[in-house]
């Protein structure tokens, strides 16, 4: 049995969507935010940001 989805449930869904895509692209500015202020914190205490490659013999 298939129920009838209603305008107000699609605006609903659509809202939630959304929202959801709004608390992500927001969670993936902060990520690249953090990664860029420890990056400077580092620098500015002479860590360097890459690590050293090991090679083998």
């Amino acid at each position: 049995m298939i129920e009838e989805i209603t305008n107000q449930e699609i605006t609903v869904l659509h809202s939630i969507h959304n929202l959801t895509k709004s608390i992500l692209e927001f969670r993936k500015a902060l990520t690249e935010m953090r990664y860029l202020f420890f990056n400077q914190k580092d620098e500015m205490i002479g860590i360097t940001s890459k690590p050293n490659k090991v090679t083998k013999k």
